[in-house]
């Protein structure tokens, strides 16, 4: 019976299709579970951290990110993070809102949060995202924003050493 035939030979079409899908689908999510797993903060040295982050990632990511950035700052008492925007791509609204949110977390903290990689892009998000970069401490290069704090380390520890001494 030829449209018996048609019908069977359209469903096992179909069926393949959605395990196809299925399974790119998984692929798909086992991927971002892999690349949220591999970025974490870097400790430069006991007064600095930092967050290079790579690739194409959602905002519930970078807010966990930003929150993981948070408490290796908080666990080892220290004064300082670079956030680095160079090599995170797409960026929009959503993305730029959650990844600046670095700044508000880390003054919470007592500490000072250095953006770099902020290029036009990134300030065009920012701006749609209602975030005042001028508020925000920003330079354009990673190794700007490591010799900034460093800076503010060596600073910062002249001005304990004079407190201490009082």
């Amino acid at each position: 019976d030829p449209p018996t035939r048609a019908f069977d030979s359209h469903a096992r079409v179909a069926a393949l299709e959605g395990f196809v899908r299925g399974r790119e689908e998984r692929v798909d999510e086992n991927a971002s579970v892999l690349a949220r797993a591999s970025v974490r903060p870097l400790r430069v040295d006991s007064e600095i951290f930092a967050l290079v982050v790579s690739g194409v990632h959602e905002p519930e990511a970078l807010s966990d990110f930003v929150d993981a950035l948070g408490r290796a700052v908080l666990d080892a008492d220290a004064s300082i993070a670079v956030v680095d925007l160079s090599q995170l791509g797409e960026p929009n609204r959503d993305r730029a809102r959650a990844i600046f949110a670095a700044d508000e977390v880390l003054r919470m903290l007592g500490a000072r949060c250095i953006f770099s990689g902020v290029d036009e892009r990134w300030e065009a998000a920012a701006t749609e995202a209602h975030v005042e970069l001028s508020l925000h401490d920003v330079v354009r290069r990673f190794s700007d924003a490591l010799d900034e704090a460093r800076t503010t380390r060596v600073d910062a520890e002249k001005e304990r050493g004079t407190r201490w001494r009082r």
